[in-house]
């Protein structure tokens, strides 16, 4: 975006098995398992339903990098992770989420709150071009911005401590002694 950021891949699984090493194949698979885990944990955490629990492949591949630049402001470096979704794990997800659509609501609120997920049968390329187009554009002012961050970056030193105070009081093995 900026001839100042340049980008450097630290790591690429590719997204056809064919071009993968071994040590990119096992990354791929735990990295799998994990997501498989999450999105399955967290539907049966949050979904007011039972739904199917997912099955195969949920990344196809990703790469991941390294950014930095520097500006007026002054050196700064981040980091960008590209992931792959197979299209198996996309069509699996609308699925879950059609039947919490579907089963988790009553009738009136189901069709006020599926009209998107009707139309939305499988994954493909052209559908969520559409759907991008259709998106109304977000834009946020700068000073906006900086007053938000600078509330939450206040706010957090407190709240990670009032955190690990919790954690602490909760666990027996990091407790004091009485």
């Amino acid at each position: 975006t900026s001839p100042t950021v340049k980008a450097v891949e630290v790591m690429r699984v590719p997204t056809d098995a064919k071009l993968r090493n071994n040590e990119q194949s096992q990354i791929i698979s735990v990295a799998n398992k994990a997501a498989m885990d999450a999105v399955n944990v967290n539907f049966k955490l949050h979904a007011p339903v039972p739904v199917t629990p997912m099955k195969g492949d949920v990344l196809d591949g990703f790469s991941y990098y390294q950014l930095q630049g520097t500006d007026k402001q002054g050196h700064h470096v981040g980091e960008l992770l590209v992931i792959n979704y197979s299209k198996n794990a996309i069509d699996q997800v609308i699925g879950m989420a059609k039947t919490v659509v579907a089963k988790g609501t009553d009738v009136k609120t189901a069709a006020e709150n599926s009209s998107d997920s009707k139309s939305v049968e499988f994954y493909s390329k052209e559908l969520a071009q559409e759907k991008l187009q259709n998106l109304k554009g977000n834009t946020i002012e700068g000073a906006k911005l900086a007053k938000d961050l600078k509330m939450i970056n206040d706010k957090l030193p407190t709240q990670i401590m009032g955190a690990f105070d919790k954690m602490l009081a909760t666990d027996k093995k990091s407790s004091p002694k009485s």
